[in-house]
Order: C-alpha cells, then sequence, then structure tokens
C-alpha cells in the first residue's frame, strides 16, 4: 500500500499563561491503522484486483506506517511532511506543561499550516504542616505527592511510570510541591517524630 502525496505540516507550540513559545517541546507525530481502515482498504484493492486477500493476510503489521518525533524549535514552532489518507496522532511532552494529544485525518492535497497548540504548565502544591494538637508548624517534614492518585508507597514498590514528587517542610512548616501534573495527586507527610 501506498500513502497519498503528503501534505505540508506546520504549526507552533504555546504556553497557555504567556502565550509564548514552548521551547523544546517534544512532538511524537505517527499514523496508525486501525482494523476497521485496513478491512476497508484492502477490500477495496481485491475489488480492484490489485490484491489477493489468500495472499495479502488483513494484519496490521504488513502495512504502512509514519512516525515523525522531532522537538520544538526556538520560536515553538515545527514543520514537515505528513503522509495523507490514514488518521494521524499528535502527541507533545514538555517537562514543564501537561502532555497534549490529538488525532485527526490528512487528505490529499490539504496542507495544514499554522496549526497552534496551547500548553497548560504544570501546577503546584503547598501548604503548611502543623501539629494538631499544638498547631505549630512542624519543619523537615517529608512531603510527598503520588502521581494520578496512586499512594507514593505503590510507587515506590510497583513502579508503574508514576512519578513520586517531593520536598522538605521549611522552618516554618511550608512546603511547596512544584512542577506537579494536573490532576489527582495522593500526597503523604512523614517525620520520625511523628
Amino acid at each position: 500500500l501506498i500513502y497519498g502525496q503528503p501534505v505540508e505540516f506546520t504549526g507552533k507550540v504555546i504556553a497557555s499563561d504567556t502565550r509564548g513559545p514552548v521551547v523544546g517541546a517534544y512532538l511524537n507525530v505517527y499514523s496508525g491503522l486501525e482494523g476497521r481502515l485496513v478491512s476497508i482498504r484492502m477490500r477495496n484493492l481485491v475489488a480492484s484486483g490489485q490484491a489477493d486477500p489468500k495472499v495479502d493476510p488483513l494484519d496490521e503489521g504488513s502495512y504502512p506506517r509514519f512516525q515523525k518525533t522531532l522537538t520544538t524549535s526556538e520560536s515553538g514552532e515545527f514543520a514537515f511532511k505528513l503522509p495523507t489518507g490514514y488518521p494521524v496522532q499528535v502527541s507533545i511532552e514538555h517537562a514543564n506543561y501537561d502532555p497534549y494529544q490529538e488525532s485527526f485525518d490528512v487528505e490529499e492535497g490539504q496542507d495544514i499550516l499554522g496549526r497552534e497548540y496551547l500548553l497548560v504548565p504544570r501546577t503546584e502544591i503547598f501548604g503548611i504542616v502543623v501539629d494538631d494538637v499544638t498547631n505549630q508548624p512542624i519543619p523537615g517534614v517529608a512531603v510527598e505527592a503520588g502521581e494520578s492518585g496512586v499512594p507514593v508507597a505503590m510507587i515506590n514498590q510497583l513502579g508503574g511510570g508514576n512519578e513520586v514528587f517531593s520536598c522538605e517542610s521549611d522552618a516554618e512548616g511550608k512546603y511547596r510541591l512544584t512542577n506537579i501534573p494536573r490532576g489527582k495527586q495522593h500526597l503523604t507527610a512523614t517525620h520520625d517524630s511523628y
């Protein structure tokens, strides 16, 4: 199977808070065929005499795929050619922003120019650790957050790809966890005296 004529795909990755460019964002663009599309395409090829169902099985692994990986420039921009005729998945990642994903169809002869992607910056979790009896701040408390609501002990024991974010409370009991992905987090606070 052959892709149609490639189209130009250009765009820019922008920070939603500053509207400035996101430099070094990691783009992964790929075309993966869904079984439904493979069977429709194969049915058309068989009907036109271009494929024999006994010789050409409906196996996704035998069909072409496209993958392009790059990072954004100093201006947050990117540009490359995309194949046509199949759905494309775009995922964008950066250490300081929440990931972004999008799928769309690419039609022959229809360039995709000037597409803008807004990335949302990661957030912070902050507060003060106090003694529940005296209501006095507690310095030196290890505060940890388990990504996606998974308890830190489980992440440490089983792994699984979730991050653990940690900090220690200061002399006034204040803590600040930075660069936290948005969503559910599981917080723990530990101190040798408690």
